[in-house]
């Protein structure tokens, strides 16, 4: 199953639009390097494919690094299928040209088969925007456009929302991205029925998936904890919690505080270290191993994340869930947003009466 989508975002993103309607092929190539987390990357992913849409260019996701494949292997297209009309399987050719054809940013010439990361060390740069493209021009006139970014840049590309695409600006970016996740990108046939699998043998009538990311970067654990116990507490029958997590301390402290824990086989790194980045192992079975997680905690009956973390973010996109069972915790409760109103309103009529408040006397 996807994530529900509007049926007129839908229409805008999945209406089948052919080289004749353009009246030309594309003359561009989008090249999105990927970078970071898989949370991240596919957030990356989903920009290059909308801006390869708006600018009428095709466009290659380059995930050949070596972080979650065998370097020099395409982990983008190893992981999923992709049904965006622009997208190609096959890397630019100037990739093998000695003399290739213009590039922008510049810097990237005679460095295209090269990692963003590699390439920002090397140069010392700090942040993206002296390598990647400004998505939200569509007049630039070289061949080759190299997108890098840490995050969508959905913000960005609002001045390009224009013609067929107009009615894009009326939606919020989560909207959006949740609309090309369901109907651009899916998991290939083998991973998903890891996700069924899985599910058919753990998941039970109704199933709260919970992530929590706790090695170098920290969720924030306590609120994550009473959340899960309010829910928990709302259903006569406790039920299955899947935890999706990058800590064994978190999971045994899930174990330990709740019944009905279930979680996928993995292995923990140390304190500090990235989960699905580990040496001696093959990459591409540790990214299978994350999506299969985000898919899973998609096909939770509820969610519980904090949107800090990417990973977190991009499964309430995917999830089938009714957003009032997605409970980010980075957002105040509705008892907070009402104590929060009173309080307000109490200082307002304090003010207005010329009342101090309470100086704890």
């Amino acid at each position: 199953m996807s994530p529900t989508v509007a049926p007129a975002l839908q229409t805008v993103l999945s209406a089948p639009r052919s080289v004749s309607e353009h009246g030309a092929a594309p003359r561009q190539i989008i090249v999105c390097k990927g970078s970071s987390g898989l949370g991240n990357r596919i957030l990356v992913a989903c920009t290059a494919l909308l801006y390869g849409r708006l600018i009428h260019a095709t466009v290659w996701i380059d995930w050949t690094e070596g972080d979650y494949a065998e370097p020099g292997v395409n982990a983008f297209s190893r992981l999923f299928h992709c049904a965006n009309p622009y997208y190609s399987l096959s890397p630019p050719p100037a990739l093998s040209d000695r003399n290739p054809p213009a590039i922008a940013p510049p810097v990237w010439r005679d460095r295209l088969g090269q990692s963003f990361g590699s390439l920002r060390a090397e140069l010392g740069a700090k942040g993206y925007e002296d390598l990647s493209v400004d998505v939200s021009r569509g007049d630039y006139r070289e061949s080759i456009l190299m997108l890098c970014a840490y995050t969508h840049k959905i913000r960005r590309m609002e001045s390009l929302f224009t013609g067929e695409f107009a009615s894009l600006a009326r939606w919020p970016y989560g909207d959006i991205l949740r609309a090309i996740l369901a109907t651009e990108l899916r998991l290939k046939p083998e991973i998903q029925r890891r996700v069924d699998d899985f599910k058919r043998g753990h998941f039970g009538p109704f199933t709260l998936g919970v992530h929590i990311r706790y090695t170098d970067m920290k969720s924030p654990v306590d609120r994550i904890l009473e959340t899960v116990q309010r829910l928990r507490d709302r259903h006569p029958k406790p039920p299955v919690i899947f935890l999706a997590t990058d800590s064994q301390e978190i999971r045994d402290r899930f174990v330990a505080t709740f019944d009905r824990v279930c979680t996928t086989d993995k292995w923990f790194p140390e304190e500090g270290g990235r989960l699905h980045l580990r040496s001696g192992q093959d990459p591409l079975e540790n990214a299978t191993e994350a999506l299969t997680d985000l898919y899973l905690l998609a096909a939770c009956d509820g969610l519980v994340f904090s949107s800090r973390s990417s990973f977190g973010y991009v499964a309430s996109l995917l999830s089938q869930a009714p957003a009032r069972q997605c409970h980010d915790v980075e957002q105040p409760t509705r008892l907070e947003r009402l104590q929060g109103k009173i309080e307000a309103k109490l200082k307002a009529v304090r003010d207005r009466l010329g009342i101090q408040g309470d100086r704890g006397d």
